[in-house]
């Protein structure tokens, strides 16, 4: 069997919605149909840049929840692409927070066992409200001239201030490999 029925998951697609930025890949538009995922929030792609996004997914999450009794929430970017078995490990887990693992250009983004990435991620809706916004943001030195803590960490450390367990399981395909960016040009 390719993937976990409905039945034999952590995260329950009945109550779950899904938070996208802007679109959803067909391939992962796919794998969320097969699993029976069909609750959606595409956050449009006038709300920019990205943190503004992200935090107003959860925001609109939070409202739909409240409205709807969803109790999870899945983060996709536009640009992910499901490695189909290796990513339903990710959805059998009872974590607060769970990342789907991912390429990226930063060495240190699966380094502990609390780490985090946005690019497939979950998050219990109880986990959400225990969390002050805004949920994410990227921090800077003095100067603004170095990346100190990118979106991930920030939403990572804010869970984690929550009360929040964090964990990461599963594969998936993030095309520009996360936000943090170490290439000289």
């Amino acid at each position: 069997m390719l993937f976990q029925r409905a039945s034999e998951l952590t995260i329950n697609p009945a109550k779950t919605l899904i938070v996208g930025h802007t679109s959803i890949t067909p391939q992962l538009e796919k794998w969320f149909q097969d699993h029976g995922f069909t609750k959606r929030y595409i956050v449009p792609k006038a709300i920019s840049p990205l943190l503004a996004a992200r935090n107003t997914g959860i925001k609109t999450a939070l409202a739909l929840s409240a409205k709807h009794g969803f109790e999870y929430v899945v983060f996709c970017d536009s640009d992910v692409y499901p490695c189909q078995s290796a990513t339903d490990e990710w959805l059998r887990l009872n974590t607060d927070v769970t990342s789907c693992r991912c390429e990226t250009d930063n060495p240190g983004a699966y380094g502990g066992d609390e780490a985090f990435h946005w690019a497939l991620s979950s998050a219990k809706v109880e986990t959400l409200k225990k969390m002050k916004p805004p949920w994410t943001m990227t921090e800077y030195n003095e100067d603004g001239t170095q990346l100190l803590r990118c979106d991930c960490m920030t939403f990572a450390n804010n869970a984690k201030a929550a009360g929040a367990t964090i964990s990461h399981a599963g594969l998936c395909i993030h095309m520009h490999r996360g936000t943090w960016h170490t290439k000289t040009y």
